[in-house]
């Protein structure tokens, strides 16, 4: 969707995903959502932030995005594990630490609060773990 300055939404692409009980037959509707990525990119470099449902929140399809410079920003699913990176005095490096959805809200509520009803607030340096290919010591290669 392209929004205007004066508010007007239009669909820029678009495409059709027909289920059918054959899984060769058509495309899945994340390589639909790739095609209409790559068809974006072929008419502006910008720097492209994507907005979607949290049913598109599937890792590899992240990387995806990732690999081929979108920003992204969507829902997590309940069972999405995130993380916070902190300097750890005792390591003296920086560390992924596991963030509790119930503590990050503890920490943002009293923002939200002074926001008002409605408001939307982005939460900084929040991560997840992505897949990535690495070889095993035989040279197989796997994703971990």
């Amino acid at each position: 969707m392209a929004v205007l300055k004066n508010g007007l939404e239009y669909p820029m692409l678009w495409r059709f995903w027909v289920k059918t009980g054959q899984e060769n037959e058509k495309e899945t509707k994340i390589d639909l959502a790739k095609q209409m990525f790559k068809g974006f990119r072929q008419i502006n470099n910008a720097r492209l932030w994507v907005a979607m449902d949290r049913w598109f929140l599937c890792k590899r399809f992240l990387v995806w995005l990732v690999e081929h410079n979108f920003d992204w920003v969507t829902k997590a699913k309940q069972n999405t594990v995130l993380f916070r990176k902190i300097y750890d005095p005792g390591q003296q490096k920086e560390v992924y630490v596991k963030l509790n959805p119930k503590q990050l809200l503890r920490e943002v509520y009293p923002k939200l609060q002074v926001l008002g009803n409605g408001s939307v607030l982005s939460i900084p340096d929040i991560y997840i773990k992505l897949p990535y290919e690495t070889f095993t010591r035989k040279g197989k290669p796997i994703t971990r």
